[in-house]
Protein backbone atom coordinates (compact mmCIF):
# COMPACT_ATOMS: atom_id res chain seq x y z
CA UNK A 1 0.00 0.00 0.00
CA UNK A 2 2.80 2.43 0.95
CA UNK A 3 4.62 1.59 -2.31
CA UNK A 4 1.46 2.31 -4.34
CA UNK A 5 1.23 5.83 -2.79
CA UNK A 6 4.96 6.55 -2.58
CA UNK A 7 5.82 5.81 -6.25
CA UNK A 8 3.37 8.38 -7.77
CA UNK A 9 4.45 10.98 -5.21
CA UNK A 10 8.09 10.32 -6.12
CA UNK A 11 7.24 10.81 -9.84
CA UNK A 12 5.45 14.07 -9.03
CA UNK A 13 8.46 15.27 -7.05
CA UNK A 14 10.85 14.46 -9.91
CA UNK A 15 8.59 16.16 -12.46
CA UNK A 16 8.25 19.24 -10.23
CA UNK A 17 12.05 19.44 -10.01
CA UNK A 18 12.31 19.29 -13.81
CA UNK A 19 9.74 22.06 -14.22
CA UNK A 20 11.58 24.18 -11.65
CA UNK A 21 14.73 23.69 -13.76
CA UNK A 22 12.89 24.95 -16.85
CA UNK A 23 11.73 21.70 -18.48
CA UNK A 24 8.10 22.49 -19.25
CA UNK A 25 7.76 19.30 -21.32
CA UNK A 26 7.88 17.22 -18.15
CA UNK A 27 4.73 15.19 -17.42
CA UNK A 28 3.66 12.73 -14.75
CA UNK A 29 2.25 9.34 -15.75
CA UNK A 30 -0.05 8.42 -12.89
CA UNK A 31 -3.25 6.59 -13.80
CA UNK A 32 -4.78 6.22 -10.37
CA UNK A 33 -8.25 7.55 -9.59
CA UNK A 34 -7.39 8.76 -6.11
CA UNK A 35 -6.18 12.16 -4.90
CA UNK A 36 -2.61 11.51 -6.10
CA UNK A 37 -3.94 10.78 -9.61
CA UNK A 38 -5.96 14.02 -9.56
CA UNK A 39 -2.86 15.89 -8.41
CA UNK A 40 -0.84 14.36 -11.27
CA UNK A 41 -3.48 15.33 -13.86
CA UNK A 42 -3.63 18.87 -12.46
CA UNK A 43 0.18 19.03 -12.62
CA UNK A 44 0.16 17.92 -16.28
CA UNK A 45 -2.55 20.49 -17.10
CA UNK A 46 -0.49 23.19 -15.36
CA UNK A 47 2.68 22.38 -17.33
CA UNK A 48 0.68 22.32 -20.55
CA UNK A 49 -0.76 25.74 -19.72
CA UNK A 50 2.73 27.05 -18.87
CA UNK A 51 4.06 25.78 -22.21
CA UNK A 52 1.31 27.67 -24.02
CA UNK A 53 1.83 30.86 -22.04
CA UNK A 54 5.60 30.68 -22.49
CA UNK A 55 5.15 30.31 -26.24
CA UNK A 56 2.75 33.26 -26.29
CA UNK A 57 5.22 35.39 -24.32
CA UNK A 58 8.05 34.41 -26.64
CA UNK A 59 5.93 35.35 -29.69
CA UNK A 60 4.96 38.68 -28.09
CA UNK A 61 8.61 39.45 -27.28
CA UNK A 62 9.65 38.71 -30.87
CA UNK A 63 6.87 40.91 -32.22
CA UNK A 64 7.86 43.74 -29.87
CA UNK A 65 11.50 43.41 -30.94
CA UNK A 66 10.50 43.64 -34.62
CA UNK A 67 8.28 46.66 -33.98
CA UNK A 68 11.01 48.34 -31.92
CA UNK A 69 13.56 47.77 -34.70
CA UNK A 70 11.14 49.19 -37.28
CA UNK A 71 10.45 52.25 -35.12
CA UNK A 72 14.16 52.83 -34.52
CA UNK A 73 14.76 52.68 -38.27
CA UNK A 74 12.00 55.21 -38.92
CA UNK A 75 13.21 57.60 -36.21
CA UNK A 76 16.84 57.32 -37.32
CA UNK A 77 15.99 58.07 -40.94
CA UNK A 78 13.74 61.07 -40.25
CA UNK A 79 14.66 64.32 -41.94
CA UNK A 80 13.47 66.21 -38.84
CA UNK A 81 15.31 66.28 -35.53
CA UNK A 82 13.59 64.40 -32.73
CA UNK A 83 14.46 64.97 -29.06
CA UNK A 84 12.71 63.15 -26.21
CA UNK A 85 12.72 64.18 -22.55
CA UNK A 86 11.64 62.57 -19.32
CA UNK A 87 9.17 64.07 -16.86
CA UNK A 88 11.83 66.41 -15.41
CA UNK A 89 12.73 67.88 -18.82
CA UNK A 90 15.99 65.93 -19.09
CA UNK A 91 16.93 64.78 -22.60
CA UNK A 92 16.80 60.97 -22.81
CA UNK A 93 17.05 60.41 -26.58
CA UNK A 94 17.78 62.20 -29.85
CA UNK A 95 17.85 60.96 -33.42
CA UNK A 96 20.83 61.58 -35.75
CA UNK A 97 19.15 64.54 -37.48
CA UNK A 98 18.61 66.30 -34.14
CA UNK A 99 22.31 65.88 -33.36
CA UNK A 100 23.20 67.27 -36.79
CA UNK A 101 20.88 70.27 -36.44
CA UNK A 102 22.17 71.02 -32.94
CA UNK A 103 25.79 70.54 -34.00
CA UNK A 104 26.40 68.33 -30.98
CA UNK A 105 27.26 64.76 -30.08
CA UNK A 106 24.84 62.51 -28.25
CA UNK A 107 27.01 62.59 -25.11
CA UNK A 108 26.68 66.41 -25.09
CA UNK A 109 22.89 66.38 -24.79
CA UNK A 110 21.72 63.14 -23.12
CA UNK A 111 21.23 63.75 -19.41
CA UNK A 112 21.00 67.54 -19.73
CA UNK A 113 17.95 69.78 -19.42
CA UNK A 114 16.22 70.44 -22.75
CA UNK A 115 16.58 74.22 -22.42
CA UNK A 116 20.35 73.80 -21.93
CA UNK A 117 20.91 71.94 -25.20
CA UNK A 118 18.12 73.14 -27.50
CA UNK A 119 18.16 76.93 -27.60
CA UNK A 120 15.35 78.10 -29.88
CA UNK A 121 14.40 81.77 -29.79
CA UNK A 122 11.54 83.72 -31.30
CA UNK A 123 11.83 86.93 -33.34
CA UNK A 124 11.80 88.91 -30.09
CA UNK A 125 14.79 86.93 -28.75
CA UNK A 126 12.77 85.10 -26.09
CA UNK A 127 13.44 81.41 -25.49
CA UNK A 128 10.65 79.26 -26.93
CA UNK A 129 11.29 76.06 -24.96
CA UNK A 130 10.63 77.34 -21.45
CA UNK A 131 7.36 75.61 -20.54
CA UNK A 132 7.21 71.85 -20.98
CA UNK A 133 4.29 69.55 -21.58
CA UNK A 134 2.32 72.13 -23.56
CA UNK A 135 1.66 71.03 -27.16
CA UNK A 136 2.73 73.74 -29.58
CA UNK A 137 4.12 74.45 -33.02
CA UNK A 138 6.15 77.60 -33.57
CA UNK A 139 8.91 79.01 -35.76
CA UNK A 140 12.17 80.36 -34.40
CA UNK A 141 15.93 80.42 -34.67
CA UNK A 142 17.94 77.49 -33.32
CA UNK A 143 21.19 78.71 -31.77
CA UNK A 144 23.80 76.05 -32.42
CA UNK A 145 27.08 75.21 -30.75
CA UNK A 146 29.54 76.00 -33.57
CA UNK A 147 27.43 77.38 -36.40
CA UNK A 148 25.15 80.22 -37.39
CA UNK A 149 21.57 80.19 -36.09
CA UNK A 150 19.22 78.02 -38.10
CA UNK A 151 15.60 78.78 -38.98
CA UNK A 152 13.48 75.96 -37.54
CA UNK A 153 9.92 75.00 -36.82
CA UNK A 154 9.56 73.49 -33.36
CA UNK A 155 6.72 71.13 -32.57
CA UNK A 156 6.36 69.72 -29.08
CA UNK A 157 3.93 67.37 -27.47
CA UNK A 158 3.72 65.36 -24.27
CA UNK A 159 4.41 61.63 -24.42
CA UNK A 160 1.22 59.62 -24.31
CA UNK A 161 2.33 56.74 -22.10
CA UNK A 162 4.72 58.33 -19.59
CA UNK A 163 5.87 61.70 -18.27
CA UNK A 164 8.02 63.62 -20.71
CA UNK A 165 7.72 65.18 -24.12
CA UNK A 166 8.82 64.97 -27.73
CA UNK A 167 10.35 67.97 -29.48
CA UNK A 168 10.57 67.91 -33.28
CA UNK A 169 12.94 70.34 -35.01
CA UNK A 170 12.33 70.99 -38.72
CA UNK A 171 14.91 72.91 -40.74
CA UNK A 172 13.07 75.82 -42.39
CA UNK A 173 16.09 77.39 -44.11
CA UNK A 174 14.90 76.48 -47.59
CA UNK A 175 11.37 77.80 -46.99
CA UNK A 176 12.78 81.07 -45.67
CA UNK A 177 15.03 81.39 -48.72
CA UNK A 178 12.07 80.80 -51.05
CA UNK A 179 10.05 83.45 -49.21
CA UNK A 180 12.97 85.89 -49.49
CA UNK A 181 13.27 85.22 -53.25
CA UNK A 182 9.53 85.76 -53.73
CA UNK A 183 9.72 89.04 -51.90
CA UNK A 184 12.70 90.19 -53.97
CA UNK A 185 10.97 89.18 -57.19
Amino acid sequence: MAQRIAEPVRRLTIAAGRVRAGDLESTVSVDTVDEVGELARAFDAMTSSLRGLTGDLRDAAELEARLRARLETVVSSMTDGLVTTDGRGVVVAANPMALELLGRREADIIGYQLAEVVDVRGPDGKALLTRSGVPSVTDGLLNRADADPLAVRVARAPLADQPGEVVVLSDRTREREIERLKTEF
